[in-house]
C-alpha cells in the first residue's frame, strides 16, 4: 500500500507542499504512477517524518481524526458507559444486601438480648427455688429434732440405749420425706 501526496500529508499532519519539498530535495523518495501522481511508501514517509515529531493539531484539513478513530472512540465511550452502569448496579445491589443484612443482624441481636434476659430470669427462679427447698429442709429437720425431743420427754426413760436415737433418725427421715411430698408413712408433725 502506498500513500498519495494528500494521504501522506494527512497521515503526518503536514501540508502537501512540505512533502513535495522533501521529495524534491531528495530527503524523501517517492515514485510516480501512470497519471503522474506520487506513490509514497509508508515506511519511507515515517523514516523522514517520525511519529514522535509529528504534532497533530485539532484544526486544519490534514489534522482531522479519521472516521475509524472517531468510531473507535465512540465505541470506547459506549463501553465505558455500559461498564459504569454495571458498576452502579453492582453498588446498588451491595447497598441493598448490606441494608438487608443489617436488618437481620439487628433482629438477631434483639433475640439474643431477649433470650439472655429470659435465661437470667429462669436462673434466678431456679436459684430461688433451691434456696427455698434448702430452707424447708432445714425447718423440717429442726421440727423432726424437736418432735423427737418431745417424744423422748413424754416417754420418760427409754428401754434401750439406742432406741431414742433410732426414733429421732426415723422421725427426721419421715419429716424430710413429708416435706418433699414423698411421704412413705402416715407421720404428720404436730405443732404444739
Amino acid at each position: 500500500m502506498f500513500y498519495s501526496l494528500s494521504e501522506a500529508a494527512d497521515e503526518i499532519g503536514k501540508s502537501k507542499m512540505t512533502i513535495q519539498r522533501a521529495i524534491k530535495k531528495g530527503r524523501l523518495s517517492a515514485d510516480r504512477d501512470e497519471q503522474g501522481s506520487y506513490k509514497i511508501d509508508p515506511a519511507e514517509l515515517h523514516r523522514v517524518f517520525p511519529q514522535e515529531e509529528r504534532p497533530r493539531h485539532e484544526t486544519g484539513k490534514g489534522n482531522k481524526p479519521s472516521q475509524e478513530a472517531s468510531h473507535a472512540a465512540t465505541a470506547l465511550r459506549r463501553e465505558i458507559d455500559i461498564r459504569e452502569e454495571k458498576i452502579e448496579l453492582i453498588e446498588q445491589e451491595r447497598r441493598r444486601e448490606r441494608h438487608q443484612l443489617e436488618g437481620v443482624i439487628d433482629d438477631l441481636r434483639k433475640r439474643l438480648d431477649t433470650e439472655s434476659a429470659e435465661r437470667k430470669r429462669l436462673t434466678l427462679l431456679i436459684t430461688d427455688q433451691r434456696e427455698k427447698e434448702a430452707r424447708e429442709r432445714e425447718q423440717a429437720e429442726s421440727l423432726a429434732a424437736e418432735e423427737a425431743e418431745k417424744a423422748k420427754k413424754k416417754r420418760g426413760c427409754s428401754v434401750g440405749r439406742n432406741e431414742p436415737r433410732n426414733r429421732t433418725i426415723l422421725a427426721a427421715r419421715n419429716l424430710r420425706l413429708w416435706a418433699r411430698g414423698k411421704s412413705r408413712s402416715t407421720f404428720v408433725p404436730q405443732n404444739r
